[in-house]
């Protein structure tokens, strides 16, 4: 017995395809690319996205119409390391460097959705919610301990040697070596309704739904809150450097904690009336309502640009901040070797921007038209 159902692109485009009953969606998808030429990453119907289980178990009929997103290849890095691994468009994977796959793990990786990494180990997120790993087993790529709980995984964030994966239903599972953030055992009963996960190097920081936030890892890095735990709350983004964190709170205010050196100590700045806020990998910047930037940890001394009470972005490269504005023009400041201070014949190009993209060295621009990016 067959079906035929109705797929339909978000082009418009539509085409009939008869399959079993018995065919899984992985296998639906499979025909659709054999047949059609198609990467499908994923199906919708009845208003949600079909991930596993067969076409029967889906409740999918003879003459059911589908949704089908084309998919699209991804290129993923770590900041933790310079290998790359690329999704392809079919959700396999390829790797590179440290994060080659080996043929037993290359067979799980089907239907990938996302990748993250840290220094010695990848974690990769499949389309039924489960995670894939492999790497240096104390660094987390063996997560045997915890493969039962890793099931209905949002997203996957990293310390330099260690993972968190927080579920649909709030909790949060983490692995790898204990003094990294791979131990949460202290802190588990509290680690429920977690909306995110923010890391530095060797802790992280949970944000739960109640807007206070729990953490683990290593304790002078931002592993341990209690000295500002009274503080952290009404908190509404968690924004890490290597070795800080800083919590911005919904009156404006903004708490951190950690390392000195790395921008967890704010006493000496005024971090009230702040809409925004940035991390670089030792220094943490802020932007106030009125357009007055603040910069603290190793960047302190660098003094930062008035700015227009109109700042659309603010994003950080290792060594440097560099914003947005309303009016489409670039302001960057710190590390001349980390994109903070543009040349004057690049400055000059900084117009009409509409995104910004940082990497570890420096800065990308895209400009209204699409065509012209102008590195810093």
């Amino acid at each position: 017995m067959t079906i035929v159902l109705n797929v339909t692109l978000l082009s418009g485009r539509s085409f009939s395809i008869a399959a079993s009953p018995e065919s899984k969606i992985q296998e639906l998808r499979w025909q659709v690319q054999k047949e059609r030429g198609i990467s499908i990453r994923q199906f919708v119907a009845h208003g949600h996205a079909l991930a596993a289980g067969t076409l029967d178990e889906n409740g999918l009929k003879d003459g059911e119409d589908l949704l089908a997103v084309l998919g699209s290849a991804q290129l993923v890095a770590s900041r933790h390391c310079d290998d790359f691994a690329l999704i392809k468009a079919d959700g396999t994977v390829h790797a590179w460097g440290r994060w080659r796959i080996d043929g037993p793990f290359q067979r799980k990786l089907v239907d990938v959705q996302h990748i993250t990494a840290n220094k010695a180990a990848v974690a990769a997120i499949v389309s039924n919610g489960e995670v894939v790993t492999w790497g240096s087993d104390g660094s987390g790529g063996n997560s045997y301990t915890v493969a039962a709980q890793l099931f209905q995984i949002q997203e996957v964030v990293a310390t330099i040697h260690a993972f968190a994966a927080r579920r649909a239903d709030g909790k949060v599972i983490s692995w790898g070596w204990p003094n990294y953030g791979g131990d949460s055992e202290e802190v588990q009963e509290q680690l429920v309704n977690v909306q995110s996960v923010t890391a530095s190097k060797y802790s992280f920081a949970a944000l739960k739904s109640d807007g206070t936030v729990v953490t683990w890892g290593e304790g002078a890095c931002g592993g341990d809150s209690s000295a500002v735990q009274e503080e952290l709350q009404d908190i509404k983004v968690i924004v890490a450097t290597a070795r800080a964190f800083s919590a911005l709170r919904g009156d404006g205010r903004v708490i951190t904690w950690g390392r000195v050196v790395s921008g967890g100590e704010s006493r000496a700045v005024q971090l009230e009336d702040i809409h925004q806020i940035c991390a670089s990998r030792n220094a943490f910047s802020a932007v106030k309502h009125d357009g007055t930037l603040v910069t603290w940890g190793k960047l302190a001394g660098v003094v930062p640009p008035a700015l227009p009470h109109h700042c659309c972005e603010l994003v950080a490269s290792d060594g440097a901040f560099a914003a947005c504005l309303a009016e489409g023009s670039v302001v960057a400041w710190g590390d001349p070797r980390y994109g903070g201070a543009p040349t004057a014949t690049t400055a000059a190009e900084l117009r009409d921007v509409t995104q910004l993209c940082a990497s570890n060295y420096a800065f990308t621009a895209l400009r209204a038209d699409g065509t012209d990016r102008c590195c810093l």
